[in-house]
Order: C-alpha cells, then sequence, then structure tokens
C-alpha cells in the first residue's frame, strides 16, 4: 500500500496459487462402470500468480471516490483485457496527436 504524491492510495495485490492437475479417472478410461480416482498427483501442479495494481482516490471525507485497476498480470504476463486496453489507449493517443497537429498547421 502506497499514498501517491497526488494524495491517491496505490494498492499492489499479489496471490499465489497451486493448481493442483486433475486426477486421472481410470475406471472410465478404460471403458469400465467403476471410477477409480488415481490420488497419485502430488507434486504436479501448475503456479499461479495473479498481480492487480490498483489506485484509489479519495474525497475530502476520506471516502472512496474512485477506483482504477492500473494493471493486471497473470504469471507474470499481462493479461489480454490489459494488452487490449493498452492497445487501444495507444490508438486513441495516436488519434490526438494526428488531431493536435492537424489543428495547428
Amino acid at each position: 500500500i502506497e499514498v501517491t504524491s497526488k494524495g491517491s492510495i496505490k494498492v499492489n495485490f499479489i496471490l499465489a496459487l497451486w493448481v493442483n492437475a486433475p486426477s486421472i479417472q481410470v475406471g472410465m478410461a478404460l471403458g469400465g462402470g467403476q471410477q477409480q480416482s488415481n490420488s497419485n498427483n502430488e507434486g504436479f501442479g501448475i503456479p499461479l500468480k495473479i498481480e492487480v495494481s490498483s489506485e484509489y482516490t479519495i474525497d475530502e471525507t476520506g471516502m472512496i471516490r474512485e477506483h482504477r485497476i492500473l494493471e493486471s498480470r497473470l504469471n507474470g504476463v499481462l493479461t489480454p483485457g490489459d494488452v487490449f486496453s493498452r492497445w487501444i489507449k495507444g490508438l486513441a493517443g495516436e488519434l490526438e496527436e494526428e488531431v493536435d497537429g492537424s489543428s495547428a498547421n
């Protein structure tokens, strides 16, 4: 948690998870009607690290006026929503530069 120079509060939330691999249903795989769970999958799985950076703008009474998600990552990689958002913001920035440049001429 960090208080920024603008007076807002920045929060970095990190959640580290371990997702176990699904167990194999031996009986169903062999065509049998009896399900036997292979529970010997300890140590096998996928690490999942979720990181979210948020910024809260506080009003004069100390209440949250605005909440913005600045960035979200999954295992260190930007999520598809963030990639798309940055792409759109880049396009909007290019359009603003073109408009500003053409009005200056």
